[in-house]
């Protein structure tokens, strides 16, 4: 079995920042494939593979409503009925959610806190601290119910981590909010619409070529994207669009 990142000490996961947390996160479940590969000729209680689609609905809500103190799951970056845990009333629950779905997400009760951060390539909850499900999405989904406590402490860790480091859902929606009605950044994104480059844009803004790529750089961070082409597609998800009085501008300067 190939040797884990996170067995050397000076990469353990709170040394990381948050994208890299992300990506271990997304490592584990080669740990859990190998796991599983392990037990799966032994009767073992620890770890449980299902493929039933039904079954697996079923599981998911009885581990979630089994939850007594803490419940902590990540959401798809789109929805899938397969996948969405329900939270209780008595244990307190944490959702991590894409930025994706962060505009229309919405959980009023008092028990539960949203944030915002990077999905980690697969659908996790933690019940408890003692059980872990891990869903795969795609033709052939299949649900893990991990009770392996290293491997269940591993995810915990992992994912308590990217908590810790992630935006609350206020602040997230409350930047977003900001951006709407800010038109600089109407005018930005016209001129990122039209493929005009740096030079170009930032002349007809009359701003410095620094302070535009300082400004796209601070829109691509506030709606978590990594490259331009993804902040295009992050700003149409969230309903961005030049206003037809900056694509006529910005027509007439070109």
């Amino acid at each position: 079995m190939a040797r884990s990142p996170i067995d050397n000490a000076n990469s353990l996961p709170w040394h990381r920042p948050p994208g890299e947390s992300v990506e271990l996160l997304s490592r584990a479940r080669d740990l859990i494939d190998d796991a599983l590969q392990l037990y799966q000729d032994h009767e073992s209680k620890l770890i449980t593979e299902i493929t039933d689609p039904h079954n697996a609905r079923y599981t998911l809500a009885e581990a979630v409503n089994s939850a007594n103190h803490d419940l902590l799951f990540t959401l798809p970056a789109q929805p899938d009925s397969r996948w969405n845990p329900t939270p209780g009333t008595t244990a307190r629950a944490r959702i991590l959610c894409p930025p994706e779905r962060a505009a229309t997400l919405d959980y009023p009760d008092a028990n539960t806190e949203v944030r915002v951060a990077a999905h980690p390539g697969a659908d996790l909850a933690i019940v408890d601290g003692h059980t872990a499900l891990v869903y795969t999405p795609g033709s052939g989904p299949k649900l893990l119910v991990l009770r392996h406590p290293a491997l269940v402490n591993l995810l915990t860790t992992l994912l308590n981590h990217i908590w810790r480091t992630a935006e609350p859902l206020t602040h997230h929606t409350a930047a977003l909010a900001a951006r709407r009605n800010c038109p600089t950044t109407h005018q930005i994104l016209s001129q990122l619409a039209h493929g005009s480059t740096d030079d170009a844009a930032a002349r007809r803004l009359s701003m410095s070529v620094r302070t535009f790529r300082r400004h796209v750089a601070d829109i691509m961070r506030d709606i978590d994207a990594r490259s331009r082409f993804q902040a295009g597609i992050r700003l149409a998800q969230l309903g961005f669009a030049p206003s037809p009085h900056d694509l006529e501008d910005n027509d007439l300067a070109s």
